[in-house]
C-alpha cells in the first residue's frame, strides 16, 4: 500500500512568474510527478524541491529524495519554473530507481 506523497518546496519566483504559473500550481505539479515516481517503489522518505527563477525568465531546479539512507538529487535549469520541475523529476527518477536496486531487501 503506497502512502501518500508529499514534497516539501520552496519557490523563490520573480513576479509575475515566469510562463503565468502560480505557486500553488507548481507545488501541485510537483506532487503529481513525485506521486508518479513513487507508485511503484517503496522505501522512499522526503521529497524536496527548491526552485528559484531569475528575472530574466531561466529557473533552476533542485529536487532531492530521501532512498533508504541514501540522498538521491537532481538538478536542471529551464526556461521557465515548470520545465525546471519536470526535468529535475526527469532526471531523478533513474537515479532513485538506481539506488532502490542497492538497497538490502528487507528481511
Amino acid at each position: 500500500m503506497q502512502t501518500q506523497v508529499r514534497v516539501r518546496t520552496e519557490l523563490r519566483l520573480a513576479p509575475p512568474v515566469s510562463g503565468g504559473q502560480k505557486h500553488d500550481e507548481l507545488v501541485a505539479f510537483a506532487g503529481f510527478c513525485a506521486a508518479r515516481i513513487a507508485r511503484d517503489l517503496r522505501g522512499l522518505g522526503a521529497w524536496d524541491l527548491f526552485v528559484v527563477a531569475g528575472l530574466e525568465g531561466q529557473s533552476d531546479a533542485v529536487v532531492r529524495v530521501q532512498v533508504g539512507r541514501e540522498t538521491v538529487e537532481a538538478r536542471s535549469s529551464a526556461c521557465d519554473p515548470a520545465h525546471a520541475i519536470w526535468n529535475a523529476m526527469c532526471d531523478v527518477e533513474p537515479r532513485i530507481r538506481e539506488a532502490a536496486c542497492r538497497r538490502p531487501a528487507a528481511a
